[in-house]
């Protein structure tokens, strides 16, 4: 995993700069140590774990939760998204990266902010461009980056581009790093309501000015 390879190299010179949050179910507490090992062992950085929310019912909400769509919804539930319905584990994971951002805001962390998946492998030693250089590269109006496309068909677009950051599309999908640029950009997330045809990526990487690594 490229990624992976990117934060390995990364670790040791730059931490006091960054943020590294990752994104960690209760009952998954094993794999919880085990990304903190890892990661101790190529850091002295503070990694921070954010349990997702759980979400029990439609309160504060203004969509209509359901507990998984049907199959009229149409690939992606695109047609329940135009009508304001989700399901509660889409609206858990949007809410748990608001929450994520919250309490790097909270905590006055610094920026950028790395939120991390659990199922980040940290132990690939693979060199490649550091996650430091890279977001040094990015282009100057960036909001958020998107690292690890794991769709095949945007990753073999990418081997004929010559450009290391193009803009989002909604065919890169499948995250395993996001990286939010700073403070103001994650108070307009934390702030931002969920509407219309949105899931993780779609309402993240295409409500702010997104590029793809």
């Amino acid at each position: 995993m490229w990624l992976s390879s990117i934060i390995y190299s990364f670790f040791f010179h730059s931490c006091k700069s960054f943020t590294y949050i990752y994104i960690n179910l209760p009952q998954e507490r094993q794999r919880s140590l085990e990304i903190e090992s890892s990661f101790k062992k190529k850091s002295n950085c503070e990694l921070h774990r954010i349990v997702p929310v759980e979400i029990n019912n439609s309160d504060g909400f203004i969509v209509q939760l359901v507990d998984q769509h049907n199959i009229y919804a149409g690939p992606g539930a695109w047609r329940d998204h135009m009508n304001g319905i989700y399901s509660r584990s889409e609206m858990s994971i949007m809410m748990t990266y608001k929450k994520a951002l919250k309490y790097i805001v909270d905590n006055h962390l610094p920026a950028p902010y790395v939120i991390l998946e659990d199922d980040l492998n940290l132990n690939n030693t693979v060199s490649f461009y550091t996650l430091e250089q890279s977001i040094r590269e990015a282009p100057q109006n960036w909001e958020i980056l998107q690292y690890h496309v794991t769709n095949s068909m945007a990753r073999k677009s990418f081997c004929n581009l010559k450009d290391d950051f193009i803009r989002w599309l909604p065919e890169f999908y499948s995250t395993s790093c996001t990286v939010v640029k700073d403070r103001s950009v994650a108070l307009s997330i934390i702030e931002e309501d969920i509407t219309g045809h949105h899931v993780l990526d779609y309402w993240l990487y295409n409500s702010w000015i997104s590029y793809t690594h």
